[in-house]
């Protein structure tokens, strides 16, 4: 009785189906990720998700909260990275209306003593400017650097997922 028993259950666990579930990875105009059930465009990416083998499994948990980590902090990454370039070209625009504003000024100079030493005083004030601006600008761009340094260590590392990555210095 107890064999019958123990046959009923293991036939039974053999015709439970495997849970599995295909969706469809498309990318919007904005670049960001969508996911459906049904294709969402030419470009989809059709793609099975299975449970893992074992309920629970902590190393395929641990596995996939750590891509799941690296994933977001590659999109932060990006995101900075282009919120850096817009303010790089902000500080641009800004420095080179200043500087316009300032050489307006200085076409106004009459040609003598007082117009002369006023003409000094705006190009003093226009290096000023340019020295300001580029400070600004130069921090900007070690930010980018700093950023895409780490965004290239991170992709490395999801190439090759056993050398890990290692915290910036």
């Amino acid at each position: 009785m107890r064999y019958l028993i123990a046959a009923h259950i293991f036939l039974i666990a053999l015709a439970t189906p495997a849970y599995t579930a295909e969706i469809y990875k498309c990318i919007d105009a904005n670049g960001r990720p969508i996911f459906s059930q049904m294709p969402c465009g030419r470009d989809a990416e059709k793609t099975t998700i299975t449970p893992p083998d074992e309920i629970g499994s902590v190393s395929t948990d641990r596995n996939s909260l750590q891509a799941l980590k690296q994933s977001n902090r590659l999109r932060d990454i990006e995101r900075d990275i282009a919120a850096e370039n817009r303010r790089i070209r902000s500080l641009q625009r800004r420095m080179d209306i200043e500087l316009e504003k300032l050489r307006q000024k200085k076409n106004l100079a009459k040609n003598n003593l007082a117009g002369a030493q006023w003409e000094q005083s705006i190009s003093a004030e226009m290096s000023s400017v340019v020295e300001r601006y580029n400070a600004k600008i130069s921090a900007a761009n070690l930010g980018v650097s700093r950023l895409e340094g780490e965004r290239d260590r991170l992709i490395r590392a999801n190439k090759d997922p056993h050398k890990g990555t290692s915290p910036a210095k």
